[in-house]
């Protein structure tokens, strides 16, 4: 649909799924369960379009040093998170040292990482080598590099947050264990403006609630 026209939503959609995650807390495990239910709520900086390519998310652009050791990211303006807060520089820097500290890709792939707060609407990454998948590593959505508010990471336990609060299209309403993961559409939610591909561009909740429903039995 062509963005600026009316999006209705309505209705209930239900999803089976034959796993229960232990958290949905993305960088507490590499486990697919998780990596599903959580990327429902969170986003990150960059995301991969349909074709596995890196493109912008809560980044408005992006750009590479010529030596390769320094990435810099421009931060959208105007997202909030489902507690109502306003995106900052300092929520995506406490948000991306978690995800150094937590993700395996990100020690495995990353030599010297260091994240730097340029300015307010500024954050920059750099590395001691250059890296051809440096990007790749940022996008990945399995431990996702997920923006969450500076208070909700800083207390963070070693099981995971304590609160399941992100940017994207739907907000975290309830879990009932063993049965179901329930999501709302996020009102104010900011969906980028190109055209949706993959993980990538403009998504939009085109429904009122979203049921993750855990079912064990293939029939």
């Amino acid at each position: 649909s062509n963005t600026g026209e009316a999006q209705a939503s309505g209705g209930t959609l239900n999803v089976a799924h034959g796993q229960q995650p232990s958290t949905i807390d993305p960088l507490v495990t590499t486990a697919t369960a998780t990596a599903y239910t959580a990327k429902v709520i969170y986003e990150s900086l960059l995301t991969l379009n349909e074709n596995y390519e890196v493109e912008p998310m809560l980044a408005e652009s992006y750009e590479v040093s010529e030596d390769g050791k320094t990435i810099t990211f421009k931060l959208r303006q105007g997202i909030k998170f489902h507690n109502g807060e306003e995106m900052d520089a300092d929520d995506v820097i406490a948000s991306l040292n978690r995800w150094l500290d937590m993700s395996t890709i990100a020690k495995s792939s990353l030599v010297g990482p260091e994240w730097e707060k340029v300015d307010d609407e500024t954050v920059a990454l750099h590395i001691e080598q250059p890296s051809s998948i440096a990007l790749f590593v940022v996008a990945d959505q399995n431990q996702m590099a997920a923006i969450m508010p500076k208070d909700i990471v800083e207390s963070a336990e070693a099981t995971g947050v304590q609160e399941y609060i992100g940017t994207g299209p739907f907000k975290f309403v309830e879990w009932k264990t063993d049965q179901y993961i329930h999501y709302a559409k996020f009102e104010d939610y900011q969906p980028r403006t190109e055209p949706a591909s993959g993980l990538a561009g403009e998504k939009l909740a085109l429904v009122d609630d979203l049921y993750w429903n855990f079912v064990d039995d293939e029939s």
